[in-house]
């Protein structure tokens, strides 16, 4: 087994934020220091256990942390999983450290405080780190599970499953808060004729240029899932139907002008969608069957349109 920490040294003389990095290499739990420090890093490792969700342990490690060692702020990121969990408040003087774990990078955390940090305290810390490697690893295998779990694997938006359960969260949000809520569902138009003509593999890439070019129109806030075979769903909240109209002509009319090539043979493709906002005291599933309504009205009077309820 092998651990290692990369920290960025703020033991310079020259800058708080010195960009030179000491290698930390890994120690047995006789190696950590005495019986007391041996103590600590196990009960720490014990406690950060208790969680799998990552903003969970971070903040239960700035917590833990904090009266072992006087700190501000603490932040951990990890880049390639969009992660960025951040506690306390920031600071000058930083000490930074890049977590692996046989060879897999976990991420970095970085403590923040007004004062330097000592040679004793920064050897303190090393040791208590070791008790968040484990930790950390779990909580991020869990995450990508529950990510596996929630996406299409074709298109690689949300699934069906996530459907359901967003829709009655959102739906419980709008209750509560009285704000609007709305709900487009799109189908590609005689998608089936795609797959008879140019086959599965085309009919794959389709979903996924379709499923690229609905997120293209979409806001950070709207919440794009594949609703099952060639149509999608789109939760959006804050939105009234004047807006859910609006990104529905934007998309049908964006997926007409795209260019889908089918080994240099231009194909074209259009859809259909059903809009509808959420009427005071609706119930989601309600919701679903007006816009399910107005998608086959869309469909049965042409195509490539919107139909509102």
């Amino acid at each position: 087994m092998r651990l290692a920490y990369t920290a960025v040294d703020p033991r310079s003389t020259e800058s708080s934020r010195s960009s030179q990095r000491v290698r930390i290499e890994p120690r047995s739990l006789s190696e950590i220091g005495p019986g007391e420090m041996t103590g600590a890093v196990l009960q720490l490792a014990s406690d950060l256990q208790r969680t799998l969700d990552t903003d969970a342990l971070i903040a239960g490690l700035h917590e833990a942390l904090r009266p072992r060692l006087a700190h501000q702020g603490l932040v951990y990121e990890h880049p390639r999983e969009q992660i960025r969990s951040s506690h306390g408040t920031p600071a000058a003087n930083q000490v930074s450290y890049e977590i692996v774990l046989l060879g897999e990078a976990l991420g970095a955390l970085t403590l923040m405080r007004h004062l330097p940090f000592s040679e004793e305290e920064l050897s303190r810390l090393e040791a208590l780190l070791c008790a968040l490697v484990y930790p950390l690893r779990n909580a991020l295998l869990y995450r990508r599970a529950l990510e596996t779990a929630y996406k299409d694997p074709v298109t690689g938006v949300n699934n069906r499953l996530a459907f359901d359960q967003a829709l009655a969260r959102e739906t419980e949000l709008s209750q509560r808060h009285a704000t609007p809520m709305s709900l487009l569902l799109l189908d590609i138009d005689h998608f089936k004729q795609v797959n008879d003509r140019y086959g599965h593999v085309f009919g794959d890439c389709v979903l996924r240029a379709v499923a690229d070019v609905v997120l293209g129109c979409t806001r950070g806030s709207d919440i794009v899932f594949r609703y099952g075979g060639e149509e999608f769903a789109l939760l959006l909240s804050n939105t009234d139907l004047a807006g859910a109209r609006c990104l529905a002509l934007r998309i049908c009319e964006a997926v007409r002008t795209t260019n889908f090539l089918h080994e240099g043979v231009e194909v074209k493709l259009t859809v259909s969608l059903g809009v509808a906002e959420r009427r005071p005291g609706e119930a989601g599933v309600a919701l679903v069957q007006r816009v399910d309504a107005a998608l086959y009205r869309a469909k049965a009077g042409g195509r490539d349109r919107v139909v509102e309820d």
